[in-house]
């Protein structure tokens, strides 16, 4: 009989060959479901939303080490903000973000752009999953999935912008048809009165096209200083 033209490895001899295997394994470790694992948490960042126009940029970006940053204002003048959070909220956060099943949700939606139409890009990088990036307009329609999740990122820029805003608005401020307003990201609103229900009140921009409604209880949230106030209501 022929002697076979291999001999089975011994369990010892084997084991070092395992051990060899994983040692030159490449250094970013991957977990089970494929996705990459933080390796330095002051780098990863958990989420992050870019919107850009031709008039400015807002970013809102959570780190997994619980820094918050978010830089927002003309383009060519950007300015930064930096908040920390606790571990645990970072990650009560990261919880609610694994649980949306975002498989069904477009990449990129149909956005109705244009030069002073932000687009928005979201990047979610959660620990044991693959990366996610979705785009959309202000005016999109999202799933129910992604519009939770652009509900986080907004509560985590509302987080931000209550810690950076430092509102300047007299003590209790009444506005005024043709009152002009700061906002916290650097652009400027005219007051053009009250809703129907005086519970908050329309602008308009200044240096953008847009239309504001906003709660009365939120203008200091919001509006960072009052820049000139006319006589006379509209």
């Amino acid at each position: 009989m022929s002697r076979p033209l291999y001999r089975p490895l011994n369990r010892p001899l084997w084991g070092l060959v395992l051990l060899l295997a994983l040692i030159g394994l490449p250094r970013q470790a991957r977990s089970a479901e494929g996705g990459p694992r933080i390796e330095d948490r002051r780098t990863h960042e958990v989420i992050k939303r870019d919107c850009r126009s031709s008039l400015g940029r807002g970013e809102i970006t959570l780190f997994a080490n619980g820094t918050l940053r978010h830089r927002f204002g003309p383009l060519d003048e950007v300015e930064m903000t930096l908040l920390e959070l606790t571990q645990p909220e970072v990650d009560a956060y990261i919880n609610r973000l694994v649980e949306e099943d975002l498989s069904e949700t477009d990449r990129r939606s149909a956005n109705a752009g244009g030069d002073w139409i932000d687009e928005c890009v979201v990047t979610l990088r959660l620990p044991g999953h693959q990366d996610q990036i979705f785009s959309y307009g202000p005016f999109d329609s999202l799933s129910l999935a992604l519009s939770r999740v652009v509900s986080l990122v907004d509560e985590l820029e509302g987080k931000a912008r209550e810690e950076s805003s430092r509102s300047r608005l007299p003590i209790g401020y009444i506005p005024k048809g043709g009152d002009v307003l700061q906002r916290f990201d650097g652009f400027l609103y005219r007051v053009v009165g009250f809703t129907k229900l005086k519970r908050g009140i329309e602008l308009e921009g200044i240096d953008q096209p847009l239309v504001l409604f906003v709660a009365l209880d939120e203008l200091h949230r919001e509006f960072v200083e009052l820049i000139s106030r006319r006589r006379r209501y509209r």
